[in-house]
């Protein structure tokens, strides 16, 4: 029981610091928060997932929906968007609730474009396709 009881700690703290999130350059976005509505992954319903992403300071972070996660980002003005390597926590989900973290966290490191359309942040390819959709969160 003391083991888990430290390793539960570990992952606390952990889950602390690697949950502090946001963006270079991305000033609209700076200090604000977001829940995932949409994606382009039409075998998993990630908007049930209880994905969130938040921006401040040159980083993002939030929750897979199993893991919190941070990663360094930058934003271009001109809406470009570059994520570095993604850091979780490493607590087991359901076999659904990982493969839906697995999908976001491989889409987020694919997204090269971003726009606040209608009140949405969207995250999309070299295109402009979405790939992630997000609302504010409340």
């Amino acid at each position: 029981m003391r083991v888990l009881t430290g390793v539960a700690a570990v992952l606390v703290v952990t889950a602390g610091v690697v949950s502090t999130a946001a963006c270079v350059d991305g000033g609209e976005l700076d200090g604000t928060a977001w829940r995932l509505v949409a994606s382009s992954v039409s075998a998993a319903d990630l908007g049930a997932a209880g994905i969130t992403a938040s921006f401040d300071d040159g980083r993002i972070g939030g929750s897979g929906g199993v893991n919190s996660f941070g990663a360094t980002c930058t934003l271009g003005r001109a809406g470009s968007i570059s994520v570095g390597d993604i850091e979780s926590t490493l607590m087991a989900g359901s076999d659904e609730a990982n493969a839906a973290e697995a999908a976001y966290f491989a889409l987020l490191a694919e997204a090269t474009t971003w726009r606040i359309d209608e009140g949405r942040l969207v995250l999309g390819d070299d295109a402009g396709s979405p790939l992630l959709v997000f609302i504010e969160a409340e």
